[in-house]
């Protein structure tokens, strides 16, 4: 057992210098790379002076926008929210992403209203405009509507709830009945 005046200076909180200097050391560190990161990965680009006469170039369109967003995928084999698409990726909201803060009526409305006059069939020429119409219709029916809402943030995490109340898509069969005396006889050539 060692003396009782060691014991007391480890309890004391006294710490060796090297050990002193080696926490310093990385304390440092931490913070140089902490300060250092965000700073290099800000770029800061200098914009040439341009004339008036010329037009800037069209700002870029956000994901949602685009005709090849991701729209996530959702368990709703009978059709009854959104088909197999997720109605929050649908609007272009990540249901991960905004945890306890959702997105209230009014950020809904105007998602759907900048994917409206993006894909609505008679604004637009693209292909597959009118199908992507109808389930943004379709998506903002579903979450400006509060129960039918609640009832699909409750049942896009639990699929077996889905299933108790709506069913399921699969069609259960049994296979056509057998011969036994085939089966047996099938069995008798095989085992020998």
């Amino acid at each position: 057992m060692p003396p009782t005046s060691t014991l007391h200076e480890r309890r004391s909180g006294t710490m060796s210098p090297f050990l002193s200097v080696l926490l310093r050391l990385i304390a440092l560190i931490y913070v140089l790379l902490t300060i250092s990161l965000p700073l290099s990965s800000t770029v800061v680009r200098a914009e040439p002076a341009t004339s008036s006469s010329t037009s800037s170039p069209p700002p870029e369109e956000p994901a949602y926008l685009r005709a090849d967003a991701d729209w996530g995928s959702y368990y709703d084999p009978q059709g009854e929210f959104c088909g197999d698409k997720d109605c929050y990726k649908i609007l272009g909201f990540d249901y991960e992403m905004f945890g306890r803060s959702p997105p209230d009526r009014k950020e809904i409305t105007k998602r759907y209203r900048a994917l409206g006059r993006a894909w609505h069939p008679d604004k637009t020429k693209k292909k597959g405009a009118k199908e992507r119409f109808v389930k943004i219709n379709k998506a903002y029916e579903i979450l400006t509507d509060p129960e039918k809402r609640k009832e699909y943030d409750y049942l896009r995490d639990r699929p077996d709830e889905y299933f108790v109340k709506y069913g399921s898509s699969v069609l259960w069969s049994y296979a056509p009945k057998s011969d036994a005396r085939f089966i047996i006889f099938l069995f008798l050539i095989l085992g020998s």
